[in-house]
């Protein structure tokens, strides 16, 4: 099963957001389920550059972001699956 990405994306979480996301970073205060955001993947043009996780650019970028109801089955299948 391929991670839900496009549905994630539909969250507010932005690209390099996205791709530095862990297990770690998904959080439940009752029946309301969240993201922390500490980290992105940032990338570099660069010739033979690679990206790396590094923190948000700004103290702003810092968050938690709520999963839509809709979005809580599709993460839940996709973790069942055994992502770590």
């Amino acid at each position: 099963m391929a991670p839900p990405g496009r549905e994630l994306g539909l969250a507010g979480l932005r690209p390099g957001e996205l791709a530095g996301l862990q297990l770690r970073h998904i959080m439940r205060d009752g029946e309301v389920r969240f993201f922390t955001i500490e980290q992105q993947f940032t990338y570099t043009r660069s010739k033979g550059a690679k990206g790396a996780i590094d923190t948000p650019k700004t103290k702003w970028a810092r968050r938690s972001v709520p999963l839509p109801p809709a979005l809580v089955e599709p993460l839940d299948a996709w973790l069942s699956t055994g992502w770590k």
